[in-house]
């Protein structure tokens, strides 16, 4: 049901006046980035670091879709689809501008607003960004800045089909169209594998060819970076509690109990973008093994095994099997583990 147009010129106006009022200051801990791929567990993952005292969460402060003013839009670099893959010189200084900005606290954008909520706050020391739209560059967010790098991911077959269902289109060809991406990550052949898919394949194979690309920076390089932390939907869901310890030790966290306390409830984007079913179990403080291995299958009586199988070709095709076919969670959870 879309919002009253009065309602949310409003709603709008509460937010940036509250945001006006907050008040950054950076203390002596890393700020957060977290990178992430939409209907992927991103805002969980976000809230679950974010619930921390003295922190604050920025949700996808890079992506024009949630731009807030035009003035946002302004600052931000122009790009095809808005997906930020390898920019020239000038996106990448305007780029480098807007991300001082953030991180001096001078602009405040997609934070927290509800001053009602016992976790809001209006200092803060340290923020969490999460970004969606950026995910090729994060190697070099890692080398610009001095920040913590979280990336999580979340099995390519539902993400897409959420993605469907809410009707979100592709960014396919901003990666298809960026020679710097293609000489650098992929081969003729495989080059000609993703035209195939895009113009030949079914939605969801073209969604989980979106998912590929996107993925497949950080995913090449993951393994040349030991102090980046990598986190699974599934494995969140599976052992919160481990994943949950392993994230405070290794970014300096210390409200544990309130973070296992927000893996509990479901984030804002799944109030509005996921079925009640799911809504209901994610709510679940005392789920059984069996609701929580549901929530990580479920997906699998949407799509036959055909199905499954030439989506998750793709994934082997363009050389980033983090995911394969006649499983359900990653395979690098059992290679950081082993």
């Amino acid at each position: 049901m879309q919002e009253n147009p009065i309602k949310s010129v409003l709603k709008q106006l509460m937010k940036e006046i509250i945001w006006s009022r907050c008040r950054h200051k950076k203390g002596e801990k890393r700020d957060i980035c977290c990178f992430s791929t939409r209907r992927g567990g991103s805002t969980w993952f976000m809230e679950i670091i974010g619930v921390n005292r003295g922190i604050r969460y920025l949700n996808q402060p890079f992506s024009i879709y949630s731009a807030v003013s035009s003035h946002h839009i302004h600052l931000l670099p122009k790009t095809d689809y808005g997906e930020f893959i390898h920019l020239d010189k000038n996106q990448l200084e305007e780029l480098k501008r807007f991300c001082k900005a953030l991180f001096a606290g001078h602009v405040v954008v997609n934070t927290p607003w509800r001053i009602w909520q016992h976790e809001f706050d209006f200092r803060s020391s340290r923020l969490v960004l999460k970004i969606v739209v950026a995910k090729a560059m994060i190697d070099w967010f890692d080398s610009e800045f001095d920040v913590d790098i979280v990336y999580s991911t979340r099995h390519p077959i539902p993400v897409s089909l959420s993605i469907i269902r809410n009707g979100w289109g592709l960014t396919v060809q901003a990666y298809l169209k960026n020679r710097t991406f293609m000489e650098k990550y992929l081969t003729e052949t495989q080059i000609n594998f993703c035209w195939d898919v895009l113009k030949k394949g079914t939605l969801l194979e073209q969604h989980v060819l979106n998912w590929t690309l996107e993925n497949l920076v950080p995913l090449k390089l993951l393994a040349q970076h030991p102090d980046w932390i990598y986190v699974s939907y599934e494995k969140t869901l599976l052992e919160p509690e481990v994943v949950i310890e392993d994230l405070a030790f290794r970014l300096d966290l210390e409200d544990i109990e309130r973070m296992k306390k927000i893996a509990n409830i479901p984030s804002l984007s799944t109030k509005h973008l996921s079925t009640k079913q799911v809504r209901s179990l994610l709510l679940g403080h005392t789920r059984t093994p069996e609701q929580t291995q549901f929530l990580i299958e479920r997906w699998k009586k949407d799509v036959s095994p055909d199905e499954e199988k030439r989506a998750m070709e793709i994934l082997e095709k363009l050389e980033a099997p983090v995911y394969v076919y006649g499983e359900t969670v990653s395979r690098l959870d059992t290679k950081l583990t082993s």
